[in-house]
C-alpha cells in the first residue's frame, strides 16, 4: 500500500497524535480537579454516620463504652484527635470519617 496518495489530514494526524492526546489529558485533569474540589466541600451526613457507627464501631466496642470513649477523647484532645485516630482505625475514607465524627459528636436530642 502506498501512502503518498492519502489526504493531508490523515498524514498530519498520523505523524502527530500528540494534540489529541494533550487535549484528552487536559480535559481529564480538569475533571479530576473539579471533582476533588466538590468532594471536599460536602457537609457531613449524620444519619449515614450513625449507620456507619452501627456497622463499624458498635459491633466491637458496644454503644455505652463507645459513648464514654468518644466523650473522654473529645474532652481531652478535641474533635481533631478523633479524625487522626479514626484514620488509622477502620475509617480511612475522608467522607465516611467526617460522617462518623459528625454523628458521634452531634448533640443528642431526647425523643
Amino acid at each position: 500500500m502506498d501512502f503518498r496518495y492519502r489526504p493531508i489530514e490523515w498524514a498530519y494526524w498520523k505523524r502527530t497524535p500528540r494534540p489529541r492526546l494533550m487535549h484528552f489529558l487536559s480535559l481529564l485533569l480538569f475533571c479530576a480537579a473539579f471533582t476533588d474540589a466538590t468532594a471536599q466541600d460536602r457537609e457531613p451526613d449524620i444519619d449515614f454516620g450513625q449507620r456507619l457507627v452501627g456497622a463499624r464501631c458498635v459491633v466491637c466496642h458496644g454503644s455505652d463504652s463507645l459513648a464514654k470513649m468518644v466523650e473522654r477523647c473529645t474532652n481531652t484532645h478535641g474533635e481533631e484527635y478523633l479524625d487522626v485516630f479514626l484514620k488509622d482505625h477502620h475509617a480511612p475514607d475522608d467522607d465516611a470519617r467526617a460522617d462518623i465524627i459528625a454523628s458521634l459528636t452531634c448533640p443528642k436530642t431526647p425523643e
